[in-house]
């Protein structure tokens, strides 16, 4: 599925390094970080230190981009909706150009399962979402989009139980690091859908 806040190779790959003067770049880094810091701990968490922390800039740099909160806060939000969106597509994308049918969604499932980090980025979000309104509206978003998704390939209250079952299998992953196998997860989902293997 989706790792939200952490899907550009900008966070993965690091803050711009020291010296390189390049502005985009570097505002992109921080509100990659801010989201993920927003996502892991809710608003609580979110601070100009705990994001100039996470995106390897100085303290400085977010206050320039970013002098109160507020703005950091709607910069992460919007990108967060921005990338679920992208996900959403892609895996839609991913599923209608496969001649596998739902089991290339099926497929997708289990790849995001095996995603130690997406899972507990995932994880986080819904834990944060629990007291953070904003973030409840981006869970619901991811869960809403997802359900729209399956919609398109199976009956609308087997894709709302397909979601239901993959956010108890992320939790379950994070927590006990153990993921079902390919097998057992196609054995589940056909089992929702209320036909056999």
């Amino acid at each position: 599925m989706y790792a939200l806040g952490m899907d550009d190779a900008q966070t993965k790959q690091g803050a711009p390094k020291p010296g390189i003067r390049d502005p985009q770049a570097r505002k992109m880094a921080i509100v990659s970080a801010a989201a993920e810091v927003l996502t892991e701990g809710g608003q609580k968490a979110l601070t100009h230190r705990a994001v100039a922390r996470r995106a390897g800039v100085s303290l400085g740099s977010t206050t320039h981009y970013f002098d109160n909160l507020e703005d950091l806060r709607q910069a992460a939000l919007a990108k967060l909706a921005t990338d679920l969106e992208s996900y959403l597509d892609s895996v839609e994308n991913v599923v209608d150009a496969s001649d596998r049918g739902f089991d290339a969604a099926i497929e997708l499932m289990h790849e995001y399962l095996c995603d130690r980090e997406q899972v507990r980025a995932t994880v986080a979000l819904f834990n944060a979402a629990v007291t953070d309104a904003d973030l409840q509206w981006v869970a619901l978003t991811w869960s809403q989009g997802l359900e729209k998704t399956l919609s398109k390939y199976v009956e609308a209250h087997v894709a709302r139980a397909l979601v239901v079952y993959l956010d108890g299998a992320a939790i379950h992953a994070a927590i006990r690091g153990h993921i079902c196998s390919i097998d057992e997860l196609r054995t589940t989902v056909y089992a929702l859908q209320g036909r056999a293997e």
